[in-house]
């Protein structure tokens, strides 16, 4: 059968207001994984992953996530045991991330009670990610401009949607009915949407600690020549979610390959190689490891070489090693490749390149690391 099957688990709470894991959340997870795949073993089903994502559902919740995929040949080889049950424990990706849609909800919610109160700057540097150039099509800042011709203003909400389109993107439609009354010497005419015009808007947001989330808005209606209304198409890379009545028809799911999974094993398992061993703890502050698998034409042997690549983002304190040998973070962190490489069987992969922070980049052969190994 192949593919994913994922499973949301709602959950009261997630993470402390310092966005940092409650007491026992990740041992829940963990829980409902073993439950699940133990039904999942015992059935005819072959998938190729088990995705379970824990979600907040608190009213006033921050929209928290913590996601946990595990691999079904690992699940099938830790049951046999033929991998140690600590080794099948470090095989999974684990997120922690915040629901765009809803954390876009309340910020839009929040956008728009500020413009009724004729805050618009307040509103824009409280909920926008980016300046107002970056961030605001010219329809929806227009929107904004007339507001300080107005004496009053109010919004009302008859309609608002969101839809996921990536694990960190989200949309927010909202349609309302905007009613004003006028400062005095202002006339009607001098304004682009009349009192009672229903204004659609569309906003891009992002998973983010709220309440900074909105990284674009647009104005979906405007006004044409001779006053009729027109409908502004979606940004090209948003077209597929034009139809927004159907939003509620395309549930946010996502897909995992074997290639995507151990890449983001293989970064988690070395972050935390750099934050628990006590010599690389010492010697670097790593904030981030990212690993990829990369075909590249290369002169030095004229064709093609499967490279996993790694990235390390971070800091060394001192000097850096005269050779890669003596380098103890680079060859710790290329034998744990080793491993990880090893363990899913990828023997096509036969170069290792590292970047350590902005050092010079360090390649080396799978046959040199056994070599270093043995």
């Amino acid at each position: 059968m192949g593919g994913t099957v994922g499973v949301d688990v709602p959950v009261e709470k997630l993470f402390t207001p310092e966005y940092r894991l409650e007491e026992g959340a990740a041992e829940r997870l963990e829980n409902t994984v073993e439950g699940l795949s133990r039904v999942i073993l015992s059935t005819d089903a072959e998938p190729d992953f088990l995705f379970v994502r824990a979600q907040e559902r608190e009213a006033d919740s921050e929209g928290g996530e913590l996601i946990l995929v595990r691999y079904i040949q690992d699940m099938k080889k830790a049951y046999a045991m033929q991998i140690a049950r600590s080794e099948y424990q470090e095989r999974s990706v684990l997120r922690r991330r915040i629901d765009p849609v809803v954390v876009g909800t309340r910020a839009v919610n929040g956008l728009i009670s500020e413009l009724e109160k004729g805050r618009s700057l307040t509103a824009l540097n409280t909920y926008l990610t980016r300046n107002i150039g970056q961030s605001l099509s010219p329809p929806f800042f227009l929107n904004l401009l007339e507001l300080e011709l107005k004496e009053t203003v109010q919004y009302e909400v008859l309609d608002l949607k969101g839809v996921r389109v990536s694990g960190d993107i989200g949309l927010i439609w909202v349609k309302l009915e905007e009613h004003y009354t006028l400062k005095p010497g202002v006339r009607a005419e001098d304004l682009t949407f009349p009192s009672g015009f229903v204004h659609e808007w569309l906003f891009e947001v992002v998973g983010n600690v709220y309440p900074k989330v909105i990284q674009s808005a647009g104005a979906v209606t405007l006004v044409g020549e001779g006053g009729n209304v027109v409908r502004a198409a979606f940004p090209s890379i948003y077209s597929k979610w034009q139809d927004v009545g159907a939003w509620d028809q395309r549930p946010f799911r996502e897909e995992m390959d074997l290639d995507a999974f151990v890449s983001e094993q293989a970064g988690r398992r070395m972050h935390n190689l750099f934050e628990q061993d006590p010599e690389l703890k010492k010697e670097w502050d790593v904030s981030f490891v990212r690993c990829a698998f990369v075909n590249e034409y290369w002169k030095e042997t004229s064709k093609d070489e499967s490279v996993f690549e790694i990235d390390v983002t971070g800091k060394r304190f001192g000097e850096v090693p005269a050779g890669g040998a003596q380098d103890g973070a680079l060859m710790q962190t290329v034998k744990l490749a080793q491993w990880i490489l090893d363990g899913y069987d990828y023997d096509l992969v036969t170069w290792i390149r590292v970047h350590l922070a902005d050092e010079k980049p360090y390649v080396i052969s799978r046959s040199e690391i056994e070599h270093l190994i043995q």
